[in-house]
């Protein structure tokens, strides 16, 4: 704030003796007061310390304003980085819950095929048992009958031969004896391929 000051110089009163008799007051008015201004070189150096002042009050206020402007601005990305922690790990929960809800799905479909695959492999060992089994008996009476035919030959050979009174004949009978027949004593069963059981 400027305050002026001022040098007021007050001409006094000239009165004369003449002009104004002994014993009677003057009623002239008095003559105005002369202000005489301060040097104009004088008001821009008491200016200049009050422009510097409200430089300086303005300039602490602009400081106090922008602390207060990078306290909100931190706070709210503090706000926002918390806000988007919190959506990620409400995600990952949400996305734990559905691997967990994968996962006992894939088990339950496992534990079902792994238990149809099991039903299948023991159909196929008893269809294959019974395969083989069939196959056996087939082969077992087939050497059966060829025994049965061949005992049947040597019976009508030693008939004949105790039939006969010859014994040239008798000899001649004895080099045609019956050959023994060729049985089939494989155990292999012609069988078709099996699946594998992790197909």
């Amino acid at each position: 704030m400027i305050s002026g000051r001022a040098r007021a110089i007050e001409a006094p009163p000239s009165r004369t003796p003449s002009s104004t008799p002994p014993g009677i007051p003057d009623r002239r008015p008095a003559r105005p007061s002369t202000v005489l201004p301060d040097d104009d070189a004088d008001f821009p150096k008491r200016f200049v310390p009050v422009m510097h002042e409200a430089a300086r009050s303005y300039q602490a206020r602009l400081a106090e304003e922008l602390q207060l402007r990078r306290v909100a601005v931190m706070t709210g990305i503090r706000d926002d980085r918390r806000a988007e922690a919190l959506r990620a790990r409400k995600a990952a929960a949400q996305n734990r819950r559905a691997v967990d809800a994968w996962a006992a799905t894939a088990q339950r479909q496992i534990k079902s095929e792994r238990q149809r695959r099991k039903v299948e492999i023991t159909a196929d060992l008893r269809r294959t048992l019974r395969e083989q089994n069939q196959q056996v008996e087939r082969r077992v009476k087939g050497i059966e009958a060829t025994l049965a035919a061949y005992c049947a030959e040597l019976d009508a050979f030693f008939d004949a031969i105790a039939q006969e009174r010859d014994p040239v004949t008798i000899a001649q009978r004895a080099r045609r004896q019956p050959a023994f027949p060729v049985l089939d004593m494989t155990t292999s069963t012609n069988e078709p391929d099996r699946r594998s059981a992790t197909e």
